[in-house]
């Protein structure tokens, strides 16, 4: 069978942090707009994006493609399947 394709993506803060330390609070914007292009690019790339249930619960992320990053329009087959990953 063919090797699957992955691609490993974060944005961690110069102290080495993936969260904010007080869940309560709102999100904690790691990465700027250069880095949410290609980021939103490489989910158009991909037919999933798997995370964890800690991430789903601590972060409620979309998991979708959400910005026009090569001059098409974003539709239904764009979106990648979402994996959540709880064990």
């Amino acid at each position: 069978g063919a090797t699957p394709f992955v691609t490993l993506s974060w944005a961690q803060g110069l102290d080495g942090s993936m969260a904010h330390p007080n869940h309560d609070d709102p999100r904690l914007m790691l990465s700027g707009s250069e880095s949410m292009a290609l980021t939103h690019g490489l989910r158009k790339a991909h037919a999933a994006i798997m995370v964890g249930r800690g991430t789903v619960a601590g972060d409620d992320p979309r998991l979708s493609v959400r910005m026009d990053i090569d001059g098409k329009d974003i539709t239904i087959e764009d979106q990648p399947a979402a994996i959540i990953l709880d064990g």
